[in-house]
């Protein structure tokens, strides 16, 4: 975690969000994965990370981070809504940036932090569905 990082007080939404996603793009590279864009924006939504797997999959990786255990675990808040947003936008990033290969896949990964322990804990699913 952050240095110094023993509370979350003082830590905006925004800026654990991005704590989150920086923790689960080192995650993801770790296990082999190439990122190829982050947080990318269109007119139908945003796509937290889309990478390119070890197989040569490309995936649309939804990022949710938890400060605590009020709201559940994040894979929890991808819904049906969530995933069409999702693939509209995957569909939308696919026409500008034409991919090689033809497998796709949509996972998620959630983010827990400790802050007492200063600990985060990681959980990759691949092929969320609604």
């Amino acid at each position: 975690m952050k240095e110094g990082m023993s509370k979350k007080e003082g830590f905006s939404k925004k800026e654990i969000g991005a704590l989150g996603e920086r923790m689960a793009a080192e995650f993801l590279t770790r296990h082999g994965y190439k990122i190829l864009a982050r947080n990318f924006f269109c007119r139908v939504g945003e796509i937290d990370i889309v990478a390119r797997s070890s197989d040569g999959a490309i995936v649309f990786v939804e990022i949710k981070t938890r400060s605590g255990v009020g709201f559940g675990a994040g894979e929890e808040a991808i819904d049906w809504r969530k995933i069409r947003k999702m693939r509209r936008a995957a569909a939308i990033f696919l026409s500008q940036f034409p991919a090689a290969s033809s497998e796709l896949r949509f996972d998620s990964v959630s983010v827990a932090l400790n802050w007492q322990t200063r600990r985060a804990k990681v959980r990759h699913i691949e092929g969320v569905t609604a």
